[in-house]
């Protein structure tokens, strides 16, 4: 299967819908909330639309960490952070064009309109918890005092770590890197390794994270990876996060675009710090 261009935009092909996983399950429920704003907000759908470029970007950006590997890249940290951070100037510098994201209510209204405006939404998996994470982590980027769209040019080279000694589990190696892909170090993760285990569903789809790590399905795992985020921000083990991580998380989340193109970003940079980290994991030993 191809991906397909429009105006110059590589745009992801749609899976086939008889090998349905979990994260297009999700995304199904999209259907049923693109009738519950439209009238409220159909008025500023044209401008809205106006972010469909952002979305494809961050898409591209995702694609190519599902793709490459050190092997075929070379440096496989330079690459991905090169096209990663041309991509998030390129959509934030539209965010800020577009003037969309100044007030708490435009952005609201702009997330719950991603149905609407962004004819593929299902193939993202944008159901009604993911755009709601999404308003979450606006509101609380706002009520930090910072930009929900950061200025384009506060983009800057960021730092995977490299792999580091193997964990006494697969679970803590995850929940570790997570933590570092919104920019978190906490050090000893079992504190959060233990509010996240009582999650129940937030557990079980870690579980199935690991599980697509074991067989390196790299699709699967951005997906479920995007879940996870989403799920994280619900969860009471969040409250823990952001005691931790502070204005700096706010910060990490409005350059991740978490707020203008949901975990698209964050998704790829946790694959790639995956592929790097994969020593750490038991199977890989």
């Amino acid at each position: 299967m191809t991906a397909r261009a429009t105006n110059g935009i590589l745009k992801p092909p749609v899976k086939n819908m008889t090998k349905q996983n979990r994260r297009e399950v999700l995304g199904a429920g999209f259907m049923l909330l693109a009738g519950t704003a439209f009238s409220a907000r159909s008025q500023t759908l044209a401008d809205f639309s106006q972010m469909r470029p952002a979305f494809w970007s961050a898409a591209n950006t995702r694609s190519f960490a599902t793709k490459a590997t050190r092997e075929s890249e070379g440096n496989l940290l330079a690459s991905f952070l090169t096209v990663d951070i041309a991509s998030r100037v390129e959509t934030l510098a539209l965010a800020n064009e577009m003037q969309l994201f100044l007030k708490m209510e435009g952005v609201s209204d702009y997330i719950y309109s991603i149905p609407q405006f962004f004819d593929n939404a299902p193939t993202f998996g944008f159901d009604e918890g993911y755009l709601r994470s999404m308003e979450t982590v606006a509101i609380q980027i706002s009520s930090d005092g910072l930009p929900i769209a950061p200025a384009s040019n506060q983009v800057s080279w960021e730092v995977i770590s490299a792999s580091a000694p193997p964990e006494d589990s697969d679970f803590k190696v995850v929940v570790d890197i997570l933590l570092e892909t919104l920019g978190i170090s906490v050090g000893d993760v079992s504190l959060i390794v233990s509010a996240i285990e009582s999650d129940e569903e937030l557990k079980s789809t870690i579980d199935e994270l690991i599980a697509a790590i074991t067989t390196k399905d790299w699709e699967e795992v951005v997906g479920l990876a995007e879940i996870v985020f989403k799920l994280l921000v619900g969860s009471a083990a969040w409250q823990r996060i952001k005691e931790i991580g502070g204005r700096k998380l706010s910060w990490r989340l409005g350059l991740r675009a978490v707020p203008i193109v949901g975990w698209l970003y964050c998704g790829a940079a946790f694959v790639v710090s995956i592929k790097i980290n994969y020593p750490r994991f038991s199977f890989a030993r």
